[in-house]
């Protein structure tokens, strides 16, 4: 504690006289004290007795094993508080053994790991909480893995965010959320966690995440290493954006809200991806603005995505070559982004199959695998000058089939003779139409479909055509609307090849 001199004696009218000045003097200083933020300090973990290995002896809340420095020579006198950081480095200290439990709910500024020991983390007696504040978590490059909480019984852990903060994980280890229960601390607020894998450790969560009572709980990736950010099924409802790097999802959602996927202003790659056969519920943006490379990947041998896609910018899928279903969307996608059936990362790609009514106005581009649109699947197609449209393209080898229905949009098509639109590229050399396929509002006679305006749509050559003749005159229209009016009730012919 600082000390200080007494004041030379000094002459005075009276003692009585200074009171005013003297209280007015301590009311300013306790204000001053009050306005005053907590000051966070650093506790260092350790032990004070060789070969304390008891659970007791292990209680984060006994202050004997709190240091105020990292040699572990200068004893704290107490646990850490709220506001303070728990640092995990005296490696000479931290025996497995000796790895703190939680015996009562806990709130901490932070967490530092620097351990080269593994480290796990349990609750003592019962299930605890612990708060981690505004400092976040940090890892350095060199720690071993870091586990918070257990299966064992009534030794849970569940960790809790009470502020924003950061998560960065600089080691080749993982970090793990073993207790589903992690999310926002009850009554913080909207929290928004920011997540980085800064080398190619992992940040995981075996559960979700998930809103607390008057709180909502946010995330947000941001990675720069090769890690991922991970966890199961979650229900969160403050947003979920990756910025960069990579997030997994091991269930059925990611949050009640849609992912967005990529930066405003970034040029990083960001994926999504989707490590389960459950079908995937949660939707997706991919955000306008980023230059990198944005992938929704499916890495199990049967996935599925319910959840409705908008293309603002360009959407790579990759599909894992594992089995023979492959991937299917069943999701709208709207937008005016591309669709790019890309590889998988180890270089392999299988089928990826379009079932949902698919409005977007970018190219499906096919470079990797096969393709097919479902039965039930729609693509649309926006027709505007002599050859502006979107397409199916690309340079794949493998199958490209279509079952479902192409649908026209001609608000915007130049209706000059012999004007043509290249609907499906001829460089996708393996391409068929099956029996089930339509194309909306038009008939079909030998692979040729055609509305009655002068529109045709050749399915040998996959090619959209305006010719002017073949626009019938007012009374052979008359006859072909009694036509039409017969053929109301089917809405698809099917044709066997």
């Amino acid at each position: 504690m600082e000390t200080t001199s007494a004041p030379a004696p000094r002459t005075s009218p009276s003692p009585l006289l200074r009171i005013p000045s003297l209280l007015t003097g301590c009311t300013a200083l306790g204000l001053l004290l009050l306005a005053s933020p907590a000051h966070a300090v650093d506790f260092y973990w350790g032990s004070n007795t060789t070969g304390d290995t008891s659970a007791a002896a292990t209680s984060w809340q006994d202050a004997t094993h709190w240091f105020s420095n990292a040699g572990g020579t200068a004893a704290a006198g107490a646990a850490p508080g709220s506001t303070d950081k728990a640092i995990f480095s005296i490696d000479a200290l931290n025996g497995t053994a000796l790895i703190p439990r939680i015996w009562t709910d806990t709130t901490i500024g932070g967490l530092s790991f620097k351990n080269t020991q593994a480290f796990n983390m349990t609750g003592g007696g019962a299930n605890r909480i612990l708060n981690i504040g505004s400092q976040g978590v940090d890892i350095a490059s060199g720690s071993a893995s870091i586990t918070l909480g257990t299966s064992a019984a009534n030794q849970n852990v569940y960790v809790k965010f009470s502020a924003n903060q950061t998560w960065t994980n600089n080691a080749n280890n993982t970090i793990r959320i073993r207790n589903g229960d992690a999310g926002a601390s009850n009554g913080a607020g909207n929290v928004v966690v920011t997540m980085n894998t800064a080398g190619s450790g992992n940040i995981t969560s075996d559960g979700g995440f998930n809103d607390g009572t008057g709180s909502t709980f946010g995330l947000i990736v941001d990675s720069t290493g090769t890690g991922y950010v991970g966890f199961g099924s979650s229900a969160h409802s403050g947003g979920t954006t990756i910025k960069r790097g990579m997030l997994q999802a091991g269930g059925s959602s990611a949050g009640t809200t849609a992912i967005n996927l990529g930066d405003i202003s970034g040029s990083s790659n960001a994926t999504l991806r989707i490590n389960t056969t459950s079908a995937f519920t949660t939707g997706l943006v991919a955000v306008a603005g980023n230059t990198g490379v944005n992938t929704l990947e499916f890495s199990q041998t049967s996935g599925t995505y319910d959840g409705n896609i908008v293309l603002n910018n360009a959407l790579h899928v990759a599909v894992r070559q594992q089995g023979a279903s492959g991937a299917t969307i069943n999701g709208a996608i709207s937008g005016t982004g591309d669709l790019i059936k890309g590889q998988y990362q180890n270089g392999n790609s299988q089928i990826l199959t379009l079932a949902g009514h698919n409005t977007y106005t970018g190219d499906t581009v096919i470079n990797n695998g096969a393709f097919t649109l479902a039965e039930t699947g729609t693509l649309t197609f926006s027709i505007g000058a002599n050859g502006v449209n979107n397409s199916v393209t690309g340079t794949s080898t493998g199958a490209v089939i279509f079952n479902g229905t192409f649908s026209f949009n001609l608000g915007g098509a130049n209706r000059t003779d012999g004007n043509e639109w290249r609907i499906v590229d001829t460089t996708l050399a393996n391409t068929s139409f099956s029996g089930t396929f339509a194309v909306s509002g038009f008939s079909e006679s030998s692979n040729v479909w055609t509305n009655g305006s002068g529109f045709s749509f050749d399915e040998g050559t996959g090619i959209l055509s305006y010719t002017a003749s073949a626009i019938p005159e007012p009374a052979a229209a008359a006859t072909l609307a009694g036509l039409m009016m017969l053929g109301l009730a089917a809405t698809r012919r099917r044709r066997l090849r």
